[in-house]
């Protein structure tokens, strides 16, 4: 299996091409459903080669935006929250979260920083070991001197080594964070406002 990023004037292509078909359930779903920040393949046979092709508009790879993007806390815990939030919603159109591509060269982002992610039938990755790659990634370039936010990072890869990886126990591990991150800036809006009719008055 081969997979490169073609781009044109217009938009930007992930390209995999394999010797055998890989089309299901998923891929028909995906072509007559819209699932928000999933997206399926058009399907070619050339020469006796398949080749799938995810278009992804004018977005940006992850590997893209992890080099000029500054990670903090709150950055990384929205990646991961899209993760998540992407692979239970697959499970709920009954798509297998393995057959999401999830690596940092095929994995795309709007200027807004929302994740769109490609499914592929008979991908079946090792979900675990993707999401710790992607993590390793983030090592790479994170600021290691924020404490909190290698703690989340080591956190999370260590997890995602565990022998016996699940979802709910990334989740588990996130939770806490994001909620804490969604207290302190609804705290910082509701302080803005009162500071402000206090000085309006």
């Amino acid at each position: 299996m081969q997979m490169e990023i073609i781009s044109d004037l217009r938009e930007r292509k992930l390209q995999v091409r394999t010797e055998e078909r890989k089309g299901g359930y998923g891929t028909e779903l995906l072509n007559n459903t819209a699932v928000e920040g999933i997206v399926g393949p058009a399907e070619l046979s050339v020469d006796g080669e398949v080749q799938y092709t995810f278009s992804f508009g004018e977005k940006e790879t992850l590997t893209e935006y992890l080099k000029k993007e500054k990670l903090d806390e709150k950055k990384l815990l929205r990646l991961y929250r899209q993760f998540l939030e992407k692979m239970l919603l697959a499970e709920e159109y009954f798509l297998v979260p393995e057959n999401l591509i999830l690596c940092s060269d095929a994995i795309f982002l709007t200027s807004e920083r929302e994740l769109y992610l490609a499914y592929m039938d008979g991908y079946a990755a090792d979900v675990a070991d993707e999401l710790a790659k992607i993590t390793e990634e983030i090592m790479k370039v994170m600021d290691h001197g924020c404490r909190s936010l290698t703690f989340l990072v080591y956190g999370i890869h260590k997890i995602c080594r565990e022998e016996h990886f699940t979802l709910n126990k990334l989740l588990k591990f996130v939770l806490p964070s994001i909620i804490m991150m969604i207290f302190t800036s609804i705290y910082g809006v509701v302080d803005g406002l009162f500071v402000s009719n206090f000085v309006g008055r």
